[in-house]
């Protein structure tokens, strides 16, 4: 069942692509995918793209956010084409969690979420849902820069870049011992390392 327009174009105005800022001279370097979930420029995405952004800071043996952290939002602007809007990345932080030992069995960890604070404001957000699992075999989509960096070039020179939309369907629930409600599943859609953070 194909998604309909409007709200495909509302999923794409939210996902934002979380790069590093190389300079006007070489395209940015897209580590994954992010979208907004508030107007005050939240984005979420997954631990290991946020940790990307980090660098080491060899004098003080310490790490720090990188000074060419960014996001960028891609829109398309009929007869103007695709308009590339770059944001500074002001924090961010690791969603901490708690093991949790249901009838003796130790289950979950720190989940591998982040949340980034950005320089955007007011901006079309995603709101996320505390409802269950859909059934197996419901078809689902997913939204992100699946190819990273790589999405900007060919051999004939620079491409427009945009966010892709993607589909498949839940395979599997994956259910945990001591768990009655499963809150994650398999999907059978090809995904690459620039999806990391796709909604």
């Amino acid at each position: 069942m194909p998604i309909a327009p409007d709200l495909l174009q509302r999923v794409k105005l939210c996902t934002v692509a979380i790069a590093l800022d190389l300079g006007p001279q070489f395209h940015p370097k897209i580590l994954g995918t992010g979208f907004m979930i508030s107007d005050q420029g939240h984005v979420l995405t997954n631990s290991h793209v946020a940790v990307a952004l980090l660098t080491p800071v060899e004098y003080w043996h310490t790490i720090q956010l990188s000074p060419r952290a960014c996001i960028i939002a891609y829109e398309f602007i009929p007869d103007k084409g695709m308009a590339e809007i770059k944001g500074p990345i002001k924090s961010m932080m690791n969603v901490a969690g708690k093991n949790v030992a249901p009838g003796g069995v130790m289950y979950g960890g720190p989940p591998d979420l982040s949340i980034i604070s950005t320089g955007f404001k007011k901006t079309p957000i995603l709101k996320l849902t505390e409802k269950d699992l859909p059934p197996e075999g419901t078809e689902v989509h997913f939204c992100g820069f699946p190819l990273g960096e790589r999405m900007f070039y060919t051999e004939y020179g620079r491409e427009q870049v945009t966010s892709m939309l993607q589909r498949g369907i839940i395979g599997a629930h994956l259910p945990f011992s001591g768990i009655p409600n499963p809150h994650a599943f398999v999907m059978d859609a090809t995904c690459n390392p620039g999806n990391s953070g796709s909604q």
